[in-house]
């Protein structure tokens, strides 16, 4: 995981140590960067008992949009962890449908790093709704990665207990 390696980061640790270290056979690393008005993920997969590169292969994606949340009061408004896998209230006035896919990058308390995040639409809170609320939509994680997931919860530890009204429920 993202957080597995931090430790890692920035020094010159061989990847046969860090898989050795992690307990794992194999390691994923690459970039994520702007690419135009898309974003182009690199990634290789390494396999530790071989010591080399077993995959390797590159996407470019839609960049779709750049969430930052800068604030704990905000995210804990916006996040949903009543959705399997987890979820973020998006506000938009954009239109989309239930079951739209979508990605975005996402920008937490200012981190250096932004996190991309792969979902699709589960909630869908239209422009005038009841209450005041603001139109938006509910986008549940993709279960291929908990990454977002988690730095959430890490972030909102004690919080999500919370009877503070969120933009979902």
């Amino acid at each position: 995981s993202r957080n597995g390696v931090a430790p890692f980061r920035g020094t010159d640790v061989s990847r046969d140590s860090i898989a050795q270290t992690l307990k794992t056979g194999s390691l994923i690393y690459g970039t994520v960067e702007p690419d135009g008005d898309k974003i182009r993920v690199t990634y290789r997969l390494w396999d530790g008992n071989a010591g080399a590169d077993f995959e390797r292969g590159s996407v470019r994606e839609p960049a779709g949009d750049l969430i930052a949340i800068k604030d704990k009061a905000v995210l804990y408004a916006a996040y949903m962890p009543f959705v399997k896998n987890g979820g973020l209230f998006i506000p938009t006035k954009k239109d989309y449908e239930l079951g739209d896919e979508v990605f975005m990058l996402l920008n937490l308390m200012d981190e250096a790093e932004k996190i991309p995040v792969a979902g699709k639409v589960v909630w869908v809170t239209p422009s005038g709704a009841q209450g005041n609320r603001a139109a938006g939509i509910g986008v549940q994680f993709n279960d291929q990665d908990d990454v977002a997931r988690s730095k959430i919860e890490t972030y909102l530890a004690g919080a999500l207990q919370s009877d503070r009204h969120t933009h979902t429920m």
